[in-house]
């Protein structure tokens, strides 16, 4: 049993030491001593303190002073905040990453739709240019006779830069 808990019952009861101990019916400087740590009660005047005090202060526990328990208490609240506040700050960290991550997706993406616009650009122009070539110059290549269908030949033929197709026989005129 710790003496000290006998002085925060009273104090925390209001009672005196003088009242204490004769309730206890024992010398007040009996009772001091116990307060003090330098005897204990036995026996007899044991079970009257335990009858008169709760139990809860009947402990060798230091009650006085604040408990291991608060004090690990306290501790674990300052490790959680310590932690809490790492974490804001590896969020913060992401949020950040993932900002630069989106934008160097969304960069990617606009360089690849303008590759593809130069692209699709650069071949209308080329076939405009040679439909704009073909219209000033007209076509000069050799015209070869093919089959339209298996067995019956086809002509085409220049003339004044008139061109004629005609499929059937060309030296009968059908």
């Amino acid at each position: 049993m710790n003496g000290k808990n006998i002085v925060k019952y009273r104090k925390d009861n209001g009672i005196s030491q003088l009242e204490l101990a004769k309730r206890l019916g024992i010398a007040k400087t009996t009772l001091w001593r116990w307060e003090q740590g330098k005897t204990v009660p036995h026996g007899e005047e044991y079970a009257r303190l335990a009858s008169i005090v709760d139990k809860d202060y009947l402990v060798d526990e230091d009650l006085s002073e604040p408990t291991k328990a608060v004090q690990a208490i306290e501790d674990v609240s300052d490790k959680v905040e310590n932690i809490l506040y790492q974490v804001s700050r590896m969020e913060a960290k992401q949020s950040t990453f993932e900002d630069e991550k989106t934008r160097a997706i969304i960069r990617h993406k606009r360089i690849q739709s303008s590759a593809v616009i130069v692209t699709c650009l650069l071949i209308l122009a080329l076939v405009f240019c040679t439909w704009l070539y073909w219209m000033n110059h007209g076509f000069t290549g050799e015209v070869k006779e093919g089959p339209v269908e298996i067995g019956q030949p086809s002509y085409f033929t220049v003339d004044d830069d008139v061109a004629t197709y005609s499929i059937g026989d060309y030296e009968n005129g059908r």
